[in-house]
């Protein structure tokens, strides 16, 4: 647990900063947060071995989570990440419910939206090329996917998060 809040304070100051290296450390910073998280959640397992197959949906969550960390640029179907995980859609969409209290789709799309803002808000590269950068093929609708989802177009956004 302390190695958790140890990261998260680091991941705080960094955001805090704007020093050579700070978007990749950030990053990084957020991918050790997760990992953390998932050993925490993995350490409570015996507390859940009474009731097993809430121990296997909690792996499968966690491994989705995985994929979806590694791939959400890539833009995979939601049957692509089940047959990865080796479930059915409906099962992966029922495990993100009870877990996330999310669909699986909208897991994807707020890891994609968390990028976009974390680019906009951390860097100078235009709109159009983050969207590219985050696997969208036309920059209208990757404006379109983050207007729809934040009420904001990434442009204002980006001048918002300036202020």
């Amino acid at each position: 647990f302390s190695a958790l809040v140890n990261t998260i304070e680091l991941l705080q100051r960094e955001s805090e900063r704007d020093a050579r290296g700070h978007a990749a450390l950030q990053l990084a910073l957020g991918q050790c947060a997760f990992i953390h998280l998932s050993r925490l959640f993995l350490s409570r397992e015996p507390a859940v071995a009474q009731r097993p197959e809430r121990s296997e949906d909690l792996r499968l969550f966690l491994n989705f989570c995985d994929l979806v960390e590694a791939h959400f640029r890539d833009h995979l179907t939601l049957s692509e990440y089940a047959g990865r995980l080796s479930v059915t859609e409906a099962r992966l969409n029922d495990i993100c419910r009870r877990m996330a209290n999310l669909p699986s789709k909208e897991v994807v799309h707020e890891r994609l939206l968390q990028e976009a803002r974390r680019m906009l808000r951390y860097s100078a590269v235009p709109v159009s090329e983050i969207s590219y950068q985050l696997g969208f093929a036309d920059p209208a609708y990757f404006s379109r996917f983050f207007t729809k989802r934040t009420g904001t177009p990434p442009s204002q956004f980006r001048l918002v998060g300036q202020q």
